[in-house]
């Protein structure tokens, strides 16, 4: 049996489908399970997928051109496969057309899109399994590189300052408060900072004057290195971003700061997972003493 699955999107929405991609592994044990996504961060749905597409190669380009000839090597991989679960965008049903004029035998649509107010994204994501009588085996997303677990031991804290929006970032300001709080009280001694392309600027300026010891930065690693990284750190303080999902997928304890976020929808998900939500929907509101309390109890 052969079954592909496309998601697009960045690294969080990957992680949220995990659940899906670990439920038809389980329901279809022997299945060659392939999967279409984003790369870099597509590779982390491998395992449980065989194998992984990037969905922005130009050879992937004529399943989404009416009456598009399909590369040889892409007619390889859907000619005969039995069941295609897609995420994609396609209101004009040219991606379908596509796939069945190709070979696809079955396809399921999942949503494009979440809905708020709704249930989580990961029970959003996996409402399809229903129509493939399957169920779902983890509702809590999980990624391990085992062979690079160890590399973030004697990391008590990873901090990510950014976000996909400045709107959903915590002033860097009230970070390093924070930090200086929990170091003054002998919570953390060694940190590191995650860093990406957009987090530049706060990272600079809470570098700027810090004398609370070693800091690590991570800037911009690959992510089964990150992954490994956050997966040995004592805890994980960030904000609705990619990375905090993440973190939460590899198992570390995560503190979550959300304001104009729905955390019903869109928190990371996972057993050891702690949520600091503004009432009032800003990340302003959010006082540095109310994060405190909740970041005590994550060491």
């Amino acid at each position: 049996m052969k079954v592909l699955v496309f998601r697009g999107g960045a690294l969080g929405d990957l992680i949220l489908t995990l659940p899906v991609l670990a439920s038809l592994r389980n329901g279809y044990t022997a299945a060659d399970l392939r999967l279409f996504g984003v790369m870099p961060h597509a590779g982390l749905g491998s395992p449980p997928a065989n194998a992984v597409y990037d969905l922005d190669a130009a050879g992937l380009a004529p399943l989404f051109v009416e009456d598009g000839k399909p590369d040889p090597a892409l007619l390889e991989v859907i000619d005969g496969a039995d069941l295609a679960l897609s995420y994609l965008s396609d209101p004009a049903g040219t991606f379908g057309s596509n796939l069945r004029r190709w070979g696809l035998k079955r396809l399921v649509a999942g949503p494009y899109r979440m809905v708020e107010p709704g249930p989580h994204a990961v029970e959003q994501l996996a409402a399809p399994l229903a129509a493939l009588e399957l169920s779902v085996v983890c509702p809590f997303p999980k990624v391990d590189i085992p062979k690079l677990k160890a590399q973030g031991r004697g990391v008590d804290l990873a901090l990510h300052l950014g976000s996909g929006s400045s709107r959903k970032n915590w002033p860097w300001e009230r970070w390093r408060r924070l930090v200086e709080r929990l170091q003054a009280e002998g919570l953390v001694r060694h940190f590191a900072l995650v860093t990406g392309e957009a987090d530049e600027m706060p990272t600079r300026a809470f570098l700027s004057g810090w004398h609370g010891g070693k800091v690590d930065v991570w800037d911009r690693l690959p992510l089964p290195e990150l992954t490994a990284r956050l997966a040995g750190c004592t805890a994980f303080f960030g904000h609705d971003s990619g990375i905090s999902h993440l973190a939460a997928a590899a198992g570390t304890p995560v503190l979550v700061l959300l304001g104009p976020t729905n955390p019903r929808v869109w928190a990371p998900r996972g057993p050891r997972v702690q949520v600091a939500a503004s009432a009032a929907g800003q990340m302003q509101a959010l006082t540095v003493d109310e994060v405190l309390e909740t970041a005590r109890t994550m060491f």
